[in-house]
């Protein structure tokens, strides 16, 4: 990166008293775009940096351009560029990277300057340079300085605690419905930052892991979980009066030993069963499967959790529901309808007989014997 300094256009001095001048009728044409207004409340002591922090150079004209790049940053704040100058074709794009460092001894305040972008000549095939007067660009730019600060500490780690070490954390300021970037480090971001509303957006291999906003109002440290191990394309279901769950197992962090994949299954919230699906002792970086797990149906809501286990900690968990119906009687024949209408009318006519028996007993007892 390029420290600018503010004198630094004696390139365009020298170049013309060197080139040629050109013809009138060339078609000159830049165009400069940003990701969102450069607008940054930070205390002082401050590295400003990140992948949002660029301008985007297209030479929109017929003609190759000679493009310097200056900046006008008030004492106490260091502008560093990608580059102070390019050599841009037709159709081509130049992503100009810039970041600022926003000195411990500046006094709190609102900062404004600019960040030039101006074509000073155009370039022929064969290396010839002629002189053009055309406007700069000018980006602007606002620090606003507070001295009440806070320190900020995040962390990407794995379920078992350790370190991600190339995991992108990137860290953005809420200004005005806008998202603005302050900071991007590997593995432990560490910043000193005002009171506000922030977003941390976790990188790894071009994938965003984590992506949430949080407030600061005092010290803050932050264990952000990244799950690099996950189960993928989950599916289960009935098939054939069974349980039948189906998946992929994916390893996006490193290569790591010991692993098994197990499984857990509750029944309307109550544990029924558990069992071992498969053991991976070694498992380099993959997709891995299908697995396939057959279980009895049970009746009600059958949840099954699939788990990933290195060693003694739980790095992937996903989960399924199942419901299986009451199992359904036959349909009734002839036979059950006969004995059903043969136990409504026989029932009451064997109760009555066995009354009418038991009162003639009764009456008989009652009778008094005759003499003879």
């Amino acid at each position: 990166m390029i420290k600018i300094k503010k004198y630094v256009l004696l390139s365009i001095l020298i170049l013309t008293l060197f080139v040629i001048p050109k013809p009138a009728f060339c078609d000159v044409g830049l165009a400069v775009t940003y990701p969102h207004a450069f607008y940054f409340p930070v205390p002082p002591g401050t590295i400003i940096n990140g992948s949002d922090l660029y301008m985007k150079l297209k030479n929109i004209g017929d003609e190759t351009l000679m493009v310097n790049i200056t900046a006008d940053p008030p004492n106490g704040i260091e502008v560093h560029l990608s580059t102070n100058q390019i050599i841009l074709k037709p159709g081509r794009e130049y992503v100009l990277r810039f970041w600022l460092n926003v000195t411990s001894e500046l006094v709190p305040d609102v900062y404004s300057f600019k960040i030039y972008a101006a074509p000073v000549a155009t370039v022929s095939r064969e290396g010839g340079m002629s002189a053009i007067a055309f406007p700069a660009y000018a980006v602007p730019v606002k620090v606003d300085v507070s001295g009440l600060s806070y320190s900020l500490v995040i962390r990407a780690v794995d379920p078992g605690g350790s370190l991600i070490s190339d995991a992108l954390i990137r860290l953005f300021v809420l200004v005005d419905d806008s998202w603005n970037q302050l900071s991007e480090q590997k593995g432990i971001l560490s910043l000193k930052v005002i009171p506000g509303t922030y977003r941390v957006v976790v990188m790894r291999g071009g994938k965003i892991w984590y992506d949430e906003t949080f407030e600061v109002n005092n010290d803050t440290s932050l264990d952000v979980l990244i799950k690099l191990m996950y189960f993928q394309s989950v599916d289960a279901g009935l098939s054939e009066g069974k349980i039948v769950v189906r998946f992929y197992f994916v390893n996006e962090y490193k290569h790591v030993q010991n692993v098994i994949l197990v499984y857990e299954r509750d029944v309307d919230g109550e544990p029924l069963d558990s069992g071992l699906i498969a053991t991976l002792g070694d498992l380099p970086v993959g997709m891995y499967g299908p697995y396939t797990i057959v279980l009895e149906p049970k009746y009600g809501k059958n949840t099954i959790k699939l788990k990933a286990i290195v060693g003694t900690v739980v790095f992937a968990e996903a989960t399924v529901d199942v419901n299986v119906p009451k199992p359904h009687g036959r349909n009734p024949t002839w036979i059950d309808i006969l004995t059903v209408v043969a136990v409504i009318v026989l029932v009451p006519l064997a109760i009555l007989a066995v009354k009418k028996k038991v009162l003639r007993r009764l009456k008989s007892r009652r009778e008094p014997k005759r003499k003879s």
